[in-house]
């Protein structure tokens, strides 16, 4: 449950950051300065990474998926005098 905790944490790290891959890299340095197993360490890069990617896949998906906004002009009833 640790990992996930760590996983969660780093992921919002990142997100909150205008360089995701720095703050990741700064976050998975802290857990090694404070003991962490490599090993665990190494699983918490390879999940947040994938959620980024998860993450932007979705966003480009979004964009390219989406319709495009539909505008309507409305124009107003012409009378005879009008276009006299």
């Amino acid at each position: 449950m640790l990992v996930w905790g760590a996983v969660v944490a780093a992921l919002s790290v990142c997100q909150q950051s205008d360089t995701p891959l720095a703050a990741l890299v700064e976050f998975l340095l802290k857990l090694r300065q404070k003991g962490w197993h490599p090993a665990d360490v190494h699983s918490i890069e390879q999940c947040v990474l994938e959620l980024l990617r998860w993450k932007k896949d979705q966003q480009v998906t979004e964009r390219t998926s989406s319709p495009l906004p539909i505008q309507l002009a409305i124009r107003p009833n012409r009378t005879a005098q009008q276009t006299a």
